[in-house]
């Protein structure tokens, strides 16, 4: 069976920031993406990879021996795909993952270990969230001192009424709002917004060749800088035009980002976990 890379891949370079082999595909179709560890770039977690190696457990899969996470690691990956990584728009299919895997292996999860491991990758917030939205939406249940556990005081009612919106929430904006263009919108200062735009095309240029296909040391790499720019411009320009000139039609698509960017922020944050 022929498999092809659809990325640029040179394992002899400091790939540091890169967690998975590009997504490779066989003629036929079959998509598949090697990760050598479950977090994306610059999350604010820590997953030791030596550890869910030797948490992992041995299957069959289309009658061939294989290793899969450890059922415990399984659960809280699928919490943080969710609730983290996707900001809960992958919607119910993303929580109904989760609701599976606990109904399957109901008798074999050990919530204990369940709750260190999640304190040792510091998802408590993401965890505690996800099995909260579980229980309450999906009628799937958690024994009550996880969530105690994982969060002292339990999360605030209007922080979870907000989560549950935002997982719930069918509506599809036209307009692209990142982060970035978030925060360009709540600055009043001009030099603050070049400075995050300015951010955005510059991106280091290990992130410019994978999402342009090239080796990093390629001569092509400066030139991939205007390509960026004029990406960004056709992108999210008309979206810039709509926040300056009629923020009022705009509106209900800002503040929606800015409580999905909100959530995230908390999620990643470890002070204060009482809070």
């Amino acid at each position: 069976m022929k498999i092809g890379l659809h990325r640029v891949f040179i394992p002899r370079m400091a790939l540091a920031r890169i967690y998975n082999v590009p997504p490779m595909k066989t003629p036929g179709g079959v998509l598949l993406e090697i990760h050598w560890t479950l977090l994306e770039e610059d999350e604010p977690f820590s997953i030791d990879a030596a550890a869910l190696r030797e948490r992992v457990m041995p299957v069959k899969i289309a009658n061939v021996d294989a290793l899969v996470l450890g059922v415990e690691d399984l659960i809280l990956h699928l919490c943080m795909h969710l609730s983290y990584q996707h900001y809960l728009q992958l919607g119910l299919r993303g929580l109904l993952d989760v609701a599976m895997v606990i109904h399957k292996f109901r008798e074999e999860i050990d919530w204990q270990v369940l709750v260190n491991i999640a304190k040792s990758w510091g998802i408590e917030r993401v965890t505690a969230l996800t099995l909260e939205l579980v229980e309450t939406q999906l009628n799937i249940p958690v024994p009550s001192e996880v969530i105690d556990l994982l969060l002292p005081g339990g999360i605030d009612h209007e922080l979870l009424e907000e989560a549950r919106t935002l997982l719930l929430d069918k509506m599809v904006s036209e307009e692209h709002l990142t982060p970035d263009l978030v925060e360009m919108n709540a600055s009043k200062n001009l030099f603050s917004k070049m400075k995050i735009g300015l951010h955005r095309v510059f991106i280091p240029r290990m992130a410019l060749a994978r999402i342009y296909n090239v080796p990093p040391n390629s001569a092509r790499i400066i030139g991939l800088y205007w390509e960026r720019l004029k990406y960004l411009i056709r992108s999210y320009g008309g979206t810039m035009i709509k926040l300056s000139r009629t923020k009022e039609t705009v509106l209900p698509s800002v503040e929606r980002a800015q409580s999905s960017y909100s959530l995230h922020d908390w999620m990643s944050s470890r002070n204060n976990l009482s809070s």
